[in-house]
């Protein structure tokens, strides 16, 4: 009785936090939607596998895809703030080296190094990455201001795997503080901007990535996900994400350093327009270390359970249309054959998944190790710094080096440690087990990436807690595949994220690539006219 009291109590005061929430972002942040220039180049909309065959062949040169993307990169970017270094010169002389020994190769010259233009999966095609990966010779801040100047001296393993690929690198992308947030702003570069609604997020932490790539600057992108930052952005900007089970990419020369982060919860992932995208890309990021053969399913041999509310009091309830969206996925399953049916998640039943609701703790105690720094040791880079008193700076308005969320998060992880005991990280370690029997025979699960779309801007702050949608699967260790579903009432997209068993990846990209041809998918955030010249630089 006294816990259903806390309950209750909680769900009022979450109640009343989102009345001032909804308050701040309506008074204070109009919406501005239809703001971004027309796309005219058909280049722009096209995926990047088939924009490669197209360079192999000769059909397409390299340095015109590239120069099409730079074009879009500085119409949008003055709007959006996604841009925090560029490559763009130096992108341009790469795509025609590319074109040179396209040229080569197709009079039947034999090339010093012996290799085929046909052994390099993304041949010419630019890609971005965010600002929280090495690229050399590129600024590596993460967005922490006490990072100011760093500049990193050599690629990381994702970043070289990319360039053996043949892709080009085009640029950096924002990202909030240390990557710690659901949105992404930061006191070093700003506060970017979601390309469907100048007034909202991107989400975060990857959500220079995610506006970049939706706004059709970036056909390719790479992010990161230590608690949804793969999968936030891509659901408030509606592109596709890969998360993959944790382990399965080399994940060094990166901030926070993964020796600052428990290695199964932190993975870095692709990003993309166009689900075919996915696979390709990350058979490259995981220097095919990792069964990525497509095998087509059939219907009949899934077993799909789907979650329409995790029942966190903190959390808001899932939209209205969110559920829709994941119901019309159900009905097509059902309709197809597959075994399905809502994840049982009844109280005191010893089959069910009832502590899901502890997705927050789940994820601290997945984080735990007291050999390594705390939030806000990572968020002030080595300065002594008093997370509450630097909190009350941000509320007040006076100047602070570090941004209220990666704060607020800081503080909810030494709260959140106290109530860790032995007892609950068994608990953590059974739910996990008992998920991973659940899924093993090709055992999917359909749940929402967020209760609603992406917040106005400075709502995130008193919705910290709807990222237990995103935080659960990652104290889980599995993978996950987000896809888009369309666009709400307000304008917005959404999406949802299909959860396969660890290093079953190759089920969940399949299932995201066939329905991806029945919902949704990718929809321009603004006007497409590609018929008055397909060769215009838009």
């Amino acid at each position: 009785m006294f816990m259903l009291i806390i309950d209750l109590l909680l769900r009022q005061l979450r109640y009343i936090v989102n009345i001032f929430a909804i308050i701040i972002g309506y008074i204070f942040y109009p919406s501005q939607q239809g703001f971004l220039p027309t796309i005219k180049n058909d280049l722009l909309l096209q995926p990047a596998i088939k924009l490669a065959q197209k360079i192999k062949s000769g059909q397409l040169k390299s340095e015109d895809l590239v120069q099409a993307y730079i074009d879009r990169c500085k119409k949008v970017n003055d709007d959006l703030n996604t841009i925090v270094h560029d490559n763009f010169t130096d992108a341009l002389q790469e795509a025609r080296n590319v074109d040179e020994r396209v040229q080569r190769e197709l009079r039947g010259e034999k090339l010093p190094d012996e290799s085929s233009i046909h052994d390099y999966p993304f041949l010419g095609i630019p890609y971005t990455a965010k600002n929280s990966i090495s690229v050399k010779g590129f600024t590596f801040t993460c967005g922490t201001y006490n990072r100011k100047g760093i500049v990193a001296d050599k690629d990381c393993t994702t970043i070289i795997n990319m360039r053996k690929s043949g892709a080009i690198f085009l640029a950096l992308t924002n990202v909030p503080d240390t990557t710690l947030f659901s949105d992404s702003f930061n006191y070093l570069d700003g506060q970017t901007n979601n390309p469907y609604d100048k007034s909202r997020v991107p989400g975060g932490s990857s959500g220079g990535e995610a506006a970049l790539i939706a706004s059709a600057g970036s056909v390719l992108g790479i992010g990161s996900d230590i608690g949804g930052s793969l999968r936030i952005p891509a659901h408030f900007c509606g592109i596709f994400s890969h998360c993959t089970t944790a382990g399965n990419i080399v994940i060094d020369e990166i901030f926070p350093p993964q020796k600052d982060i428990h290695p199964d919860v932190l993975t870095i992932g692709p990003m993309c327009r166009y689900a075919c995208d996915l696979r390709p890309m990350l058979k490259v990021m995981t220097g095919d270390k990792l069964d990525l053969t497509e095998k087509p399913f059939n219907y009949s041999d899934l077993n799909v359970y789907y979650i329409r509310d995790l029942g966190d009091p903190l959390a808001l309830p899932v939209d209205v249309e969110i559920l829709k969206g994941l119901d019309k996925m159900v009905r097509h399953f059902i309709e197809n054959g597959t075994r399905t049916m809502e994840l049982n998640m009844a109280k005191g039943d010893p089959d069910s998944f009832y502590d899901f609701r502890l997705a927050t703790l789940f994820w601290l105690a997945a984080l735990h190790d007291p050999q390594m720094p705390s939030y806000h040791e990572l968020i002030s880079y080595g300065v002594k710094m008093n997370p509450y008193y630097e909190l009350i700076k941000c509320f007040i308005g006076t100047q602070s080096r570090y941004a209220a969320g990666p704060l607020v998060i800081g503080i909810t992880q030494k709260v959140g440690d106290k109530f860790l005991t032995k007892d609950f990280f068994d608990k953590w370690r059974k739910t996990q087990s008992n998920l991973h029997k659940l899924l093993e025979n090709d055992g999917v699960i359909l749940c929402p990436i967020s209760p609603e779309i992406a917040p106005k801007h400075n709502q995130s702050l008193l919705k910290v807690f709807d990222c237990v949608y995103t935080m659960l699967w990652n104290s889980m260790n599995v993978a996950i595949t987000t896809i888009p579903m369309g666009i709400d009432r307000h304008g917005m997209p959404f999406a949802i994220q299909v959860i396969a068993a660890p290093n079953n990846d190759k089920l969940s990209l399949s299932i995201v690539e066939e329905l991806s041809k029945h919902f949704g998918g990718w929809i321009p955030p603004c006007p497409v006219d590609v018929l008055s010249s397909s060769s215009s630089s838009s």
